[in-house]
């Protein structure tokens, strides 16, 4: 993902604008659904029709339990 972002900066804008349409600069995806990050993960590689596996590094710290966000 880095390598794709760093790639998209460094294009010339005019070769940029013309092949990307518009979007917003932030997507909300909360619904006050409490979900984990791996259900999270699952979802948004569907939408997008992602076929990799995904990958999640079980040695680093679960961080807090519960994120879910008020809207």
């Amino acid at each position: 993902m880095a390598e794709a972002s760093l790639f998209v900066h460094n294009l010339n804008k005019k070769v940029l604008f013309e092949n990307i349409p518009p979007m917003p600069h932030y997507i909300n995806i909360v619904n006050s659904t409490n979900v984990t990050i791996k259900e999270l993960a699952k979802t948004v590689k569907n939408v997008l029709g992602f076929s990799s596996e995904l990958f999640f590094d079980r040695t680093a710290p679960d961080g807090t339990l519960s994120k879910l966000m008020d809207v």
